[in-house]
């Protein structure tokens, strides 16, 4: 729901949830049949998943006190932003890794998306039309 308010497609969440189920369970009957036991296993994992981002977030601070992580945003209108994400970091690091000036640097570079529509675009476009 809270991906439908802030103006995600119904086709973006569908993905996702389905991105989620195939990472956590291997057949849909497992889905369905949700036990003690399968939940403890889907707890576990997702805290292990929590522990990870924590990691990476120390790590992008420590970049960041450093001068060594660069942020780009871009906007995102449509297409695959996973595609376009994969092919940036893998044209970075050719970069990075040919060019030894750059390399001693030891810059991380993270991309952040902002959408063109927003939940709240929509509500200004309901105010105006009432």
């Amino acid at each position: 729901m809270t991906f439908l308010t802030n103006g995600y497609s119904l086709d973006f969440v569908e993905y996702n949830l389905r991105q989620f189920y195939s990472r956590f369970f291997r057949s849909e009957y497992q889905i369905k049949d949700l036990n003690r036991h399968s939940y403890r296993i889907l707890r576990r994992e997702l805290f292990r998943l929590v522990d990870e981002e924590k990691r990476e977030l120390e790590e992008e601070r420590r970049l960041q006190k450093s001068n060594k992580l660069i942020r780009l945003h871009y906007l995102f209108d449509w297409g695959s932003r996973c595609q376009f994400n994969e092919k940036f970091y893998k044209l970075w690091s050719d970069i990075i890794t040919k060019d030894p000036i750059f390399k001693e640097f030891g810059l991380k570079i993270k991309l952040n998306t902002k959408h063109c529509y927003s939940s709240n675009m929509f509500v200004a476009r309901i105010k105006k039309d009432i």
